[in-house]
């Protein structure tokens, strides 16, 4: 019964998220229930970690529409990851304080940029590399890919998520610098050992 509930939830999170036809998003779910099953968290950690991810964009939404296309939201384990661009020093104090306010959140990392914005170059730049690291971490078999969050802004690769070990946290920083266009790493992956992670 319980493993139902956490199922719901999934469906639930995946169809607010995408907003599909009722036939896709059974396709998606199936999809996204296969790979949160083989996640460290689990069914169960994926789900409420989407319904944050899902409460915190929608409340940036209603404060602002800029908020809802400019910043990135990352959980895992109800640790929160901001990346993403905002004009102003108080439009960051902004975001960061309402994310913050929310009992859900256990650790919050802000990563938010002060900045004009990005052009399309930059953009597209940021997602080749982020696509990039994907395909590398995909192919090494030493690294559980799957636990692994990755944003790239301006060049700066930020990552959120949960390492068998320290050797893989190691082996993923290493594909990341490799990769042409990497101006910086910012590492918020913890070993799932980590006592912290329970805190």
């Amino acid at each position: 019964m319980h493993g139902d509930r956490e199922l719901a939830l999934v469906s639930l999170a995946l169809l607010v998220a995408a907003g599909c036809t009722p036939a896709n998003m059974a396709i998606s779910a199936g999809a996204w229930v296969g790979a949160a099953a083989v996640e460290e968290r689990g069914v169960g950690g994926f789900a409420g970690d989407t319904m944050l991810k899902l409460r915190i964009h929608d409340l940036l939404g209603q404060r602002r529409f800029s908020y809802l296309t400019d910043v990135n939201v990352a959980v895992s384990e109800n640790r929160v990851m901001l990346t993403g661009t905002v004009p102003t020093t108080d439009a960051r104090t902004e975001v960061v304080a309402m994310v913050r306010a929310l009992p859900e959140v256990r650790a919050l990392y802000d990563e938010l940029q002060v900045t004009s914005g990005s052009n399309f170059r930059d953009t597209t730049r940021d997602m080749l590399i982020s696509t990039k690291l994907r395909t590398r971490l995909f192919g090494d078999k030493a690294i559980a890919d799957v636990n692994y969050d990755i944003t790239t802004v301006n060049g700066t690769v930020y990552l959120l998520g949960i390492a068998q070990s320290g050797a893989e946290i190691d082996r993923v920083v290493a594909h990341v610098r490799d990769i042409s266009g990497v101006r910086a790493v910012v590492n918020h992956v913890m070993v799932k050992s980590d006592p912290d992670r329970y805190k």
